[in-house]
């Protein structure tokens, strides 16, 4: 139900994300990115997500992390202290489905932070690749595809042309397409 982009080159995060919503019979264009620059407590990230608007919206407006005060590795960051307050905000938000005393998110997402990139899946799992790219939503293999056949683009043409060719081949992804950077702090 959308597509999303990140690549990263160990300082540098782009993200980038389609503009399409649809329930799996009708279609619409949003004109709220789905990909955001956040801040809290000293805290930069990007994020991009897929799913639940709501959970965007959450994600955009609500989202506190808490600052890094040991200046944990930005892996362990995410595992032990990003996960922890975003499960204590979507509960809190009604963003969480619970199965079999089993967690899940209205959708996964990705998060740049620090130079990398992660994939959070929907029982909160944060996975980070080797391939310095990845993709999320139902264009996820096709932008993936691209990614891979178009290593020596410039990030932001590569992103587009792998939202471009979710666009061409998956139903549920539509533009306009924005793409966002998150610069390593100064």
């Amino acid at each position: 139900m959308t597509c999303i982009v990140g690549l990263t080159d160990g300082k540098t995060v782009w993200m980038g994300g389609d503009s399409c919503g649809t329930n799996g019979y009708t279609k619409d264009v949003t004109k709220h990115p789905k990909v955001i620059v956040r801040e809290t407590h000293g805290n930069r990230l990007i994020v991009g997500y897929t799913g639940s608007f709501r959970m965007g919206q959450v994600l955009e407006h609500k989202l506190d992390i808490p600052r890094n005060e040991n200046d944990d590795d930005a892996y362990k960051f995410m595992v032990c202290t990003v996960i922890d307050a975003l499960r204590t905000l979507f509960k809190a938000e009604g963003c969480i489905t619970t199965t079999d005393g089993q967690d899940s998110t209205d959708g996964p997402f990705l998060v740049g932070y620090r130079g990398r990139l992660f994939e959070v899946q929907s029982d909160y799992s944060v996975i980070e690749n080797t391939r310095g790219y990845v993709a999320t939503g139902s264009g996820k293999q096709v932008a993936e595809g691209a990614m891979f056949a178009a290593p020596n683009l410039k990030p932001e043409p590569r992103i587009m042309r792998a939202l471009e060719a979710a666009a061409e081949f998956v139903p549920t992804v539509a533009g306009p397409f924005y793409v966002m950077t998150l610069c390593p702090s100064i």
